[in-house]
């Protein structure tokens, strides 16, 4: 990826030589299982296409993808990841400027035989593609078109009725104001003045669900605040569903900024003053972004966030330019690999609006790119007759036809609401733990397992396949069912075990429409339980101060480093902390240059005590993102543990490299015993890695460190001297048959161990029973303290 000055000019000197320089192909994916097959075989995505990918293919991988069975065509050989560029405009201007090597639908790639640097508008011309976040990824729509028209006659409010509301004067008067921000260039003044105009417009329309979400962004080659504006219009029926209304509110610095973007920024507003009072079954999101024109910062941003909260984003609706005037009645609708929402937009701007729409193909220059890069159904809406006064001083609004603008709006509106309400998830079942999930359990006594099962989204339960599945000790799994307790309770006994004993544990259960539910999500990565009478926390740290962690390695970028996320997740870092204290470890912290270069960096933690425990659970959280490389060359995330300060090291972890191309913060655990004995002299470490012969962009990261120890110290049963073998009254003959039966095979169970240990020396067996024997007869043998 991004290389420093000298690593990129080493880069260059000895592509050939060293085999650094690639090919760049043409991937053509129709089904799941060939982007499986694609992301085994160690290629770089470097450009998603609505049919498949451009892909970076080093020397050693040629082969491979030739032989994998795709399909598969060169678009240009011998050629540096640092050399190539996607267009950051939405015209062909870049065309006579740059080598363009590769042009579809409205995706074009140059060939950059020079350094990018701003244009006259104050925004680069080119992206380094490089710098893209790029994973392979596969969905597929649930819904189909016609499925979705048929559905239409059930929504509460009809779509004619609905698109009556906008108003062609409404939508002038925002472009108007808008422009009267110039230059709405991100960082800038006017830009914030225009932030706070449309937070004000958005609270007149009684959103108090408002969001300014700020980030950092490269404006003009200076580090920014920049600011998203969200406002949530909460889903009454899947609140946790979301559709995104979107646009760019920024502009470039030498143009008003109307048709670009204040048409698609009035979209938004409009489009969020009539559904103010309208209910929707889905949560709408409508999206402002900020430092669109710089490289979709902003879009960029929303989206790793919404990653890393586990939203549900079923649609994102983008609109950038709907204005000019010299459109008619024809759109662009341009898409990711899904295109059932697109299609959707077409149908009703055509049957309401007479907008004849046709979908264009990608496109890598709006704010969609980055949804559809992570597998979101999203659309972009352009007007079809491109703009004249494109990034020009002359983008105001006499350029502008607002009747046409004002169609175009209303089909969006048509399209959002049409989704929210028809477009239900899938029926499914909600699995939980109401008194939390069970993390230590009693020796040798059954626990009882309580569960909750609800429908979710319409889902029902298929009676009796309810179970608990539990593995004790690495075993293989058993399951019980579990009983039904009423009000969707259920309950299931987990047999008792020794101490130390460890289980395995997750829940299913099927729901009738689409088959199996489990809990956790992923059965390869249950929760676990230990069978102990103590835990204590023996090491715990969120990296918010220095507590001692020791930095090695000598990679030629990027060594691990505290800090807040600096890089704002634009490559597959991480743009907060794990546990949103602040700080991390991550590998470099620098916007542009997040990663791990030519070599390992290792973090190693301080000592840590775990002596006189029977185990510790060892929990952390990690990023790893790994958008290239395979086991051969190294490209992976080892964690490792010691019990003797660093003198042995032994593995307990190993991620990478494949299917960990999209970054995320993942929670990962061990038994330390599972490796090694405890001691006062544990140590973690961290080890990140890129190859020297054979790079790739690695981003890895670290947070929210926890060390728990169990102890299988067994209560005091003692009532005072030895003896009182059954625990009832006083030392008896009683007790001397209790002592008899379970020395004899009788089948008598000791209540207290130590007790029955009447000589106070090795085990319970005969001389016990002679001290006991001559302590009833009066002998003189005097009773120890029970210990």
């Amino acid at each position: 990826m991004v290389k420093k000055t000298l690593l990129v000019l080493m880069t260059a000197m000895t592509a050939v030589s060293t085999g650094w320089a690639g090919d760049l192909y043409r991937v053509r994916i129709s089904a799941k299982i060939e982007a499986e097959r694609l992301r085994t075989l160690g290629v770089e995505p470097l450009v998603q296409l609505p049919d498949g990918y451009l892909v970076y293919v080093e020397n050693p991988r040629v082969a491979a993808l030739a032989a994998s069975g795709l399909g598969v065509t060169l678009i240009t050989a011998n050629v540096t990841r640092a050399e190539l560029a996607l267009d950051n405009r939405l015209d062909r201007a870049n065309v006579r400027r740059f080598p363009l090597i590769f042009e579809e639908g409205g995706i074009r790639v140059y060939r950059m035989d020079r350094a990018i640097i701003d244009g006259p508008d104050g925004v680069p011309p080119l992206r380094s593609l490089s710098e893209e976040g790029v994973e392979i990824v596969y969905s597929e729509s649930r819904h189909s078109v016609t499925e979705l028209l048929t559905r239409l006659g059930a929504l509460s409010v009809p779509l004619d009725s609905l698109i009556a509301k906008v108003s062609l004067d409404t939508l002038q008067s925002y472009v108007l104001h808008l422009q009267s921000y110039p230059p709405r260039l991100a960082g800038s003044t006017a830009n914030y003045n225009s932030r706070d105009w449309i937070v004000s417009k958005l609270t007149s329309y009684g959103y108090d669900s408002l969001v300014t979400d700020s980030f950092m962004a490269v404006i003009s080659s200076v580090l920014k605040p920049c600011q998203n504006i969200l406002a949530y219009k909460i889903g009454t029926t899947y609140p946790n569903h979301h559709i995104i209304v979107g646009a760019h509110r920024d502009a470039v610095s030498v143009s008003p900024g109307a048709d670009d973007n204040g048409s698609g920024t009035a979209r938004v507003l409009e489009i969020a003053r009539v559904l103010a009072a309208i209910p929707t079954d889905m949560t709408i999101v409508f999206a402002l972004f900020d430092a669109e024109e710089s490289g979709l910062y902003g879009a960029y941003h929303y989206v790793s966030e919404a990653q890393e909260r586990g939203d549900s984003i079923v649609y994102m609706l983008n609109m950038d330019m709907i204005g000019h005037k010299d459109n008619i009645d024809s759109a662009r609708v341009f898409h990711g690999p899904l295109t059932g929402y697109s299609s959707l937009w077409i149908r009703l701007a055509d049957s309401l609006l007479g907008i004849k729409g046709w979908l264009a193909g990608a496109s890598g220059s709006s704010d969609h790119y980055p949804f559809t890069l992570k597998g979101y159904d999203a659309s972009f809406i352009a007007e079809d007759s491109f703009s004249t006064v494109y990034h020009r001083v002359n983008d105001s609004a006499g350029y502008m036809k607002f009747p046409y603008m004002t169609r175009l709006v209303k089909a969006s509106l048509a399209t959002a609401y049409a989704v929210s309400g028809t477009a239900q998830p899938a029926a499914s079942l909600a699995i939980t733990y109401p008194s939390g999930v069970p993390t230590m359990l009693t020796p040798n006594i059954a626990t009882t397992i309580d569960v909750a099962i609800t429908s979710a989204y319409g889902g029902s339960l298929v009676p009796g396949s309810e179970k608990l599945y539990y593995g004790l000790n690495g075993n293989a799994y058993d399951s019980t069912t579990l009983t039904p307790m009423g009000a969707n309770l259920y309950q299931a006994a987990l047999p008792g075990q020794n101490c130390d004993s460890r289980y395995r544990l997750y829940v299913g259960a099927t729901e009738s429409t689409n088959g199996p539910v489990f809990m956790p999500q992923d059965t390869a990565r249950p929760d676990d339980a230990i069978v102990a009478t103590a835990s204590a926390v023996a090491f715990e740290d969120n990296f918010e101060t220095d507590k001692g962690w020791v930095v090695t390695g000598a990679p030629a970028d990027g060594p691990w480093t505290r800090g807040v996320p600096q890089g704002y997740g634009l490559r597959g870092d991480p743009v907060h902390d794990f546990d949103g204290s602040g700080q991390c470890w991550l590998t470099d912290n620098v916007n542009g240059n997040s990663d791990v270069d030519g070599g390992m960096t290792i973090l190693t933690s301080p000592l840590f005590d775990v002596s006189g425990a029977s185990n510790a659970y060892v929990q952390f959280a990690v990023w790893y993102s790994n958008a290239t490389g395979s086991a051969p060359y190294g490209d992976l995330f080892r964690i490792y543990i010691t019990n003797d300060n660093g003198g042995v090291w032994t593995a307990a972890k190993v991620l990478g490299p494949v299917n960990y191309a999209n970054g995320g913060w993942n929670v990962h655990a061990f038994w330390s015993s599972d490796f090694v004995a405890p001691t006062n002299q544990m140590r973690l470490r961290f080890e990140a890695s890129d190859d020297v012969i054979n790079p790739s962009c690695v981003e890895a990261a670290v947070d929210a460190i926890k060390v728990t120890t169990f102890t299988c110290t067994p209560p005091s049963c003692c009532t005072g001297t030895t003896g009182n073998v059954n625990m009832i009254g006083i030392v008896d003959l009683s007790d001397l048959s209790a002592l008899v039966s379970y020395l004899t095979g009788g089948g008598y169970t000791l209540p207290c161990e130590p007790e029955a240990n009447v000589n106070a020396v090795g085990i319970v067996d005969l001389s016990d029973l002679s001290a006991l024997v001559n302590y009833l007869t009066g002998g003189g043998y005097v009773l120890p303290n029970c210990q």
